[in-house]
C-alpha cells in the first residue's frame, strides 16, 4: 500500500494544479526527457543556490502531516517536482474539466472583444460619399450635385433638418422618411461666389441612433468674370518728394474688355491712369482681356499714412459670346509717406477721461535731420469732438514747435480721434498728426487710477 495520504480536492482546487503543471511546462503522461549539458549545469547551479538559502520549518496540518509548499519564485524550465511519501498527494482534475475551462474562458475574451450589434428596429443613414469637389467653376451659374443615401438599418429613416453652411449653397430632399433598405438622393446646388477655393458644409440630421448627425462638403476652385492682381497694391514707406508709380492689372474672360471709370476718394498726391496690357498672354489662359492700372503718389504728396480703396467698373461679357455688362473691382492702395518732419510723440493722447471735463494736449514737431522751420497754421480735420482748439507755439529748448489741442470730452462715454494737420515752410507739405482718447462712465477709474471728479495732473510735455 502507498504511503501517500489520498484526499479529494473540489474542482478548483484541481484546475489550479493542472494551471501548475501547465506552467512548469510537466505532463504525467510524457516520459522525462534526457537533459543537455546547457540544462544540466543550469540544473546543478540551481542546486547549489537552493542549499546556500535558509530552509523555513516545515508547515503540518491539524493531524500533524507535512503541507505540501509552493514557492513561485523557484519555477523555472529546468524545475523539477520531488515527489515526497511525507506529503499529501494531490491528485490532478480530468482533462476533460481542463479543456471545457479553457473553452469557456476563451469564450469570454471573445465576448469582451467583439463589437455589440446594433439594437434590431434602429435605422442607419448610409451616403455612398461625403465630398464633392466641383473643380474650376465660374461664377455665373449655380452648379449642382446630387448625394445618393440608403437606410441600411431595419426600422423607419426620418431627416429631421438639413442645414448649410451659406446661402450660396442649397439642399433639397422632396421626401424625408425612408423605409429599411429604401435608396433616395439628396439635390444639392452651389451658386458661386468670390474667387479661388471655396468649401461649403451640408450638415443632415436623422433618428440614426448610432450617427445622428452626417455633414457633406462641396468645394470649387471660383474663377470670376472680371479680376485685379494684386488687389491690395502695398506702397511701404516712400520718402517725401520723391513719389511712386504702382501698377496693377485687370482681367477679364472677355478679350473686349474696357474700363468705364475708377471711383477714388480724394485723396491728396494720389492719381489714376489707364494703359494698355503689352505683356505675353498665355494660350488659353482664363483672362485673355486685360488692362493695366497705374496709381501714380505725386512728389508733393502729403507725409504720413495712405490708406485708400477704390472701385474699377469694367464693361465686359461674362464669357466670350455673351452679352457685356458692368462689372466692379475693388481695390486697395496703402502705404506711408515719410518726410523730414516727426512727431513726438507719434500720437497726440488725451488723458482726460471724464465726461464734460476740459483737457489740453500737445505733441512736440521737430525735423528729423535738425533743420529749423517755421509753423504758418494748424488746422482739425474729422474730428469727433466739437469745438476743440488747436494752436502751436515754439519749442526753441527742443529745436521745434508745440502742437497744442484744447476742448472738452464728450458727455457720453465711449472713444473718440481726429486729426491736426500742420503747414510748415518745408517743401515737404503739410504734417498730418492724428489725436485720440477714450471718455470713460461715471464712476469708472480714469486713466492713472484717478476716479471721476477727481482732478487730473496736466499732461507732461515730451522730453526731448
Amino acid at each position: 500500500m502507498s504511503n501517500f495520504h489520498r484526499i479529494g480536492f473540489g474542482a478548483g482546487t484541481a484546475l489550479l494544479a493542472a494551471a501548475l503543471l501547465t506552467l512548469t511546462g510537466c505532463d504525467q503522461n510524457e516520459p522525462p526527457r534526457p537533459q543537455s549539458t546547457l540544462e544540466a549545469n543550469n540544473t546543478t547551479a540551481a542546486t547549489e543556490t537552493a542549499q546556500t538559502r535558509q530552509t523555513p520549518p516545515p508547515r503540518t496540518d491539524s493531524q500533524g502531516r507535512p503541507i505540501a509548499q509552493v514557492n513561485v519564485e523557484d519555477f523555472s524550465d529546468n524545475a523539477e517536482f520531488v515527489t515526497d511519501p511525507n506529503f499529501t498527494e494531490v491528485i490532478p482534475a480530468d482533462p476533460d474539466q481542463i479543456a471545457q475551462a479553457r473553452r469557456m474562458d476563451q469564450s469570454a475574451v471573445n465576448q469582451t472583444n467583439t463589437r455589440q450589434p446594433q439594437a434590431a428596429g434602429a435605422p442607419r443613414l448610409t451616403f455612398d460619399r461625403i465630398d464633392h469637389d466641383f473643380g474650376k467653376v465660374y461664377d455665373i451659374d449655380p452648379v449642382a450635385t446630387t448625394f445618393a443615401f440608403r437606410n441600411t438599418g431595419d426600422a423607419p429613416l426620418q431627416i429631421q433638418r438639413i442645414h448649410a453652411s451659406c446661402g450660396c449653397t442649397t439642399a433639397e430632399l422632396s421626401k424625408r422618411v425612408f423605409e429599411p433598405g429604401e435608396e433616395y438622393t439628396l439635390e444639392v446646388a452651389f451658386r458661386p461666389q468670390g474667387q479661388g477655393p471655396s468649401n461649403k458644409h451640408i450638415t443632415v440630421t436623422s433618428n440614426d441612433p448610432n450617427q445622428p448627425s452626417i455633414r457633406l462638403r462641396v468645394s470649387a476652385d471660383v474663377v470670376p468674370p472680371v479680376t485685379m492682381e494684386p488687389a491690395r497694391l502695398m506702397l511701404g514707406t516712400i520718402e517725401a518728394g520723391q513719389g511712386f508709380d504702382g501698377t496693377m492689372t485687370v482681367m477679364s474672360r472677355d478679350p473686349s474688355m474696357q474700363i468705364v471709370e475708377i471711383n477714388a476718394p480724394e485723396v491728396q498726391g494720389l492719381t489714376f491712369e489707364t494703359v494698355d496690357y503689352t505683356g505675353d498672354i498665355p494660350e488659353g489662359d482664363d483672362y485673355p482681356g486685360r488692362k493695366v492700372i497705374i496709381a501714380r503718389i505725386a512728389p508733393d504728396a502729403p507725409t504720413g499714412s495712405v490708406n485708400a480703396k477704390f472701385v474699377v467698373r469694367v464693361l465686359a461679357a461674362a464669357q466670350p459670346g455673351d452679352e457685356p455688362r458692368t462689372r466692379n473691382v475693388d481695390g486697395f492702395i496703402t502705404g506711408l509717406i515719410r518726410g523730414d518732419l516727426i512727431t513726438q510723440p507719434r500720437f497726440i493722447r488725451v488723458t482726460e477721461s471724464t465726461p464734460g471735463r476740459p483737457f489740453e494736449s500737445r505733441a512736440l514737431l521737430t525735423t528729423e535731420s535738425g533743420r529749423s522751420f517755421n509753423v504758418s497754421k494748424v488746422e482739425v480735420s474729422n474730428s469727433t469732438i466739437e469745438d476743440l482748439e488747436v494752436d502751436f507755439e515754439p519749442a526753441p529748448e527742443e529745436g521745434g514747435w508745440w502742437i497744442i489741442i484744447r476742448g472738452t470730452t464728450t458727455a457720453r462715454a465711449g472713444a473718440f480721434r481726429g486729426e491736426v494737420v500742420a503747414h510748415t515752410d518745408l517743401e515737404e507739405g503739410p504734417k498730418p498728426i492724428i489725436f485720440n482718447g477714450i471718455v470713460r462712465a461715471q464712476g469708472l477709474p480714469a486713466q492713472g487710477g484717478a476716479r471721476s471728479g477727481t482732478p487730473t495732473s496736466q499732461p507732461r510735455r515730451p522730453i526731448n
